[in-house]
């Protein structure tokens, strides 16, 4: 169910309400394939959160940085330097 006063009305379609979010932004959506699904199912069961298990497995994709959101992101020895700390 649905809370109405915790919930975000959207009133253009969501494509054209996500275009609009990121115009001007430095922020890209990044697809997910067949890699990322892949190095995601293969990690360790550190995290059962399949969302995060998909942040951390583009990380490692991309060898990029990451801003530490859950504790249990430290357990995976693939973040080792990887985890930026706030």
């Amino acid at each position: 169910m649905v809370d109405p006063e915790r919930s975000l009305t959207i009133k253009t379609g969501l494509t054209q309400w996500l275009d609009n979010a990121l115009q001007g932004s430095d922020v890209t959506c990044i697809p997910i394939d067949r890699k990322i699904a892949m190095i995601a199912a293969n990690l360790p069961r550190h995290h059962r959160d399949p969302a995060d298990r998909l942040i951390i497995a583009r990380t490692i994709q991309l060898n990029g940085q990451l801003l530490r959101l859950d504790s249990s992101f430290f357990e995976y020895s693939e973040l080792a330097g990887k985890l930026v700390q706030i």
